[in-house]
């Protein structure tokens, strides 16, 4: 269960993640292998992402990030 959901290290990467994002004021996006990625905004929220294209197993989606 730890390695296959670890719905706790999630949770801790999201608040680390956000802090880092306010703290310096920048857009952080995280991504990996089999994980869904997300993009930490400045004020500490999640951005959501638009899927471009997806196949079996994979999928490659879009953010927004304003200049």
């Amino acid at each position: 269960q730890w390695f296959h959901e670890p719905v706790m290290w999630w949770h801790e990467t999201d608040v680390m993640l956000k802090v880092q994002a306010m703290w310096n004021g920048i857009y952080i996006t995280s991504s990996g292998n089999y994980v869904a990625g997300k993009t930490y905004a400045p004020n500490g929220a999640i951005v959501p992402m638009d899927t471009v294209v997806f196949g079996d197993g994979w999928v490659v989606k879009e953010v927004k990030i304003p200049r």
